[in-house]
């Protein structure tokens, strides 16, 4: 059978995002031409309203955050954490740092490459300041994900804000009812409207506890998406054949990241005693290295390095790995002797290959420790082949070079008749999460109803990458999440992953091919609908859909059952063109 995903979940997946406005009777129902102002009032089955204005701006702003991106969201549980024992010192240093009110900078940058733990590190850092109230806000990019919108950052900040202090709530709620279209401004304008005007010009919180505002993963910030009127805009204009690619392109991530951090340092400078003081954590990309290095950002911030090869990461590294190899023994006693497990030297021979990298060691534990392969001693054997393999064929110890090996044996477990059909499982997700963060979370559903997969070829797929992904549970999986994103970057680097490598060309492009013949017209004119929005801005006009595929010109659907907008072949032609060109240049 297939894994058939109910049509009223498919209508929730393609619905605009937000939050519907509850129904509420009121009081005097009915009633005209009187006034009460900001009253307090009990009905008669005890439900306080407290100016019912309150109520909507906090409902107002939930429909523009960002979802998941706070430190307690449920969508990152269990989210990475220092542990215990570890990273003692950067982290003693960053809470002294933003415990001191002698402070000379308000902003810390800690950087580092992919896997060294930086995300453990915010997390355990902002845990510890909202058990002491001094958390602001908390926002986790995360691409792997969905969570890379610029034009939710300010909504997401301010939507905690006004949650933790009802004196930004009551601003925030006259805001709001001054304009509601203000998340259409730029980021400037918003960053002044939710940050500047309210702490620096009204004061609020003045003289208080400082605030911690953190931002984890700003490498993993993505170009800005279009607004909905800004994209029905464009539509016009493309329908009028007088827009151009210039005009449907959004800004490069880049460029997004390097404005929130310009916006970050010149509120510090400008506002040194305003009680909010900020960490940025993400990779030392060299357009970060170069925003920093400006001449007007250098002297804004404090900076702490997380390298790769240190020895305090190492020590830790080695703390982490005798408690996940205890808690493995404990979990398989029938499996392991009570001899020490593992032995000393195949003990010293992993943690000098990790190297100070947290992400090995992790994938490596939890590759052990498999419990749909359910045999830790041969699981370890299999890590010590591929590190011994490794380290015969390079002189140099090189720890991504050998946690890309140990990426490569993972994958060689697939049967070579199933390898295909993880590639479209794992492709199709990573190309819903980067259109949909709502679609991201049925994208396995979603492909194995396009592409005609069954459940239990789905399940067999996916068996061996416990240790990489995180598949969610149930009667059949529905989405697939990475554990980290450099298995992400692995799978779509073709000198990487070698035979394993995911085409995200290919497969979006076989995607819509089965989307284009599914056999329910209506679901395929939804999933038409929220792809063609999502990529609008990118869409290049001047290629055409016969030139790549003639066959799509007769596709076997009924179009009258498209309803309104979808009469001919040639509207629902029109829109899948664009498409189809985008997925070309994926």
């Amino acid at each position: 059978m297939l894994i058939e995903l109910p049509l009223v979940s498919w209508t929730n997946l393609f619905a605009v995002q937000g939050r519907p406005r509850r129904n509420r009777a009121g009081f005097f129902q009915n009633a005209q031409q009187f006034v009460v102002n900001s009253p307090n009032m009990v009905d008669g089955i005890q439900h306080v309203h407290i100016n019912d204005h309150f109520d909507h701006v906090l409902e107002w702003l939930g429909q523009h955050v960002m979802p998941g991106a706070e430190f307690d969201s449920a969508e990152r549980d269990p989210p990475p954490h220092c542990h215990p024992g570890t990273r003692t010192s950067v982290l003693g240093r960053m809470e002294g740092w933003t415990t001191d009110p002698k402070r000379e900078k308000n902003l810390f940058w800690l950087r580092g490459p992919a896997g060294v733990g930086k995300s453990a590190v915010i997390q355990s850092l902002v845990e510890r300041c909202a058990l002491g109230k001094r958390l602001g806000a908390s926002l986790f990019f995360s691409r792997t994900s969905g969570r890379t919108n610029p034009n939710q950052v300010l909504s997401t900040l301010a939507y905690q804000f006004a949650v933790r202090d009802p004196e930004y709530k009551d601003y925030a709620t006259k805001l709001v009812l001054a304009d509601p279209r203000l998340f259409e401004k730029s980021m400037s304008e918003q960053f002044r409207l939710f940050v500047v005007e309210p702490f620096a010009s009204r004061a609020i919180r003045g003289g208080t506890m400082a605030w911690v505002i953190a931002l984890d993963g700003l490498d993993e910030c993505d170009g800005e998406q279009q607004s909905e009127a800004t994209r029905t805009r464009q539509q016009r204009k493309s329908n009028q054949g007088r827009s151009n690619l210039s005009d449907l392109t959004g800004r490069r991530g880049d460029e997004a990241q390097c404005e929130i951090v310009r916006l970050i340092s010149g509120f510090v400078l400008q506002y040194p005693t305003v009680p909010l003081i900020w960490v940025i954590a993400s990779r030392p990309e060299p357009h970060l290295n170069a925003v920093f290095g400006r001449d007007d950002v250098k002297d804004s911030f404090q900076e702490e390095v997380l390298p790769v090869d240190s020895d305090e990461a190492c020590r830790d590294i080695e703390l982490f790995l005798h408690h996940e190899f205890d808690e493995i023994r404990q979990s398989y006693p029938d499996h392991i002797p009570a001899a020490p497990w593992p032995r000393h030297d195949q003990f010293l021979k992993i943690a000098t290959s990790t190297s100070g990298l947290f992400v090995f060691a992790h994938v490596l534990t939890r590759f052990i420790s498999d419990s749909y392969v359910g045999n830790p001693v041969e699981q370890l054997d299999c890590v010590l082949t591929v590190i011994s393999n490794f380290q015969l064929a390079s002189d140099q110890l090189n720890p991504f070079a050998i946690l890309d090996a140990l990426y490569l044996q993972i994958m060689n477990r697939i049967s070579p008749n199933m390898l295909q059909v993880t590639k479209r499982i794992i492709g199709s997700s990573i190309i819903l999460g980067d259109w949909s963060p709502i679609a991201a979370k049925y994208g396995v559903r979603c492909s194995c109803n396009f592409f005609g997969i069954t459940r239990a070829t789905a399940i067999t797929a996916l068996r061996h990458l416990h240790s990489v992904l995180r598949i969610s549970h149930g009667k059949e999986p529905t989405s697939v999440e990475f554990y980290h994103s450099s298995f992400r970057e692995f799978l779509l680097n073709a000198v990487r992953s070698k035979d394993y490598w995911i085409d995200r060309g290919r497969v979006g492009r076989e995607l819509f091919l089965a989307v284009f013949r599914f056999k329910k017209p209506l679901l395929a004119r939804k999933f038409i609908d929220v792809l063609y929005t999502g990529y609008l801005k990118n869409i290049n006009l001047k290629q055409t859909l016969g030139a790549r595929d003639k066959n799509l010109h007769r596709p076997s659907m009924d179009f009258r059952s498209l309803g309104p907008g979808y009469k001919t072949q040639q509207n629902f032609l029109l829109r899948s063109e664009r498409l189809w060109t985008r997925l070309g240049k994926i």
